[in-house]
């Protein structure tokens, strides 16, 4: 559509990226900073978008660099 959006702390896009933003988000807020493991918050992400997206599935596969 066009729009343009900035996030400083996290971003997903494509399928399911409205789950996984707002699982990221919801993170975020009620993780304490010395508690937020960014790898396993987004398997919890990815595995949000997935149980509640039609257009998700498969196998998840997370790469940390």
């Amino acid at each position: 559509d066009g729009a343009m959006l900035e996030h400083e702390r996290y971003y997903a896009i494509g399928s399911g990226d409205d789950t996984a933003n707002g699982a990221m988000h919801v993170l975020f807020e009620l993780l304490p900073k010395d508690e937020q493991d960014p790898a396993l918050m987004v398997e919890h992400a990815l595995r949000a978008a997935r149980k509640h997206s039609v257009t998700c599935g498969g196998k998840l596969t997370i790469h940390t660099i």
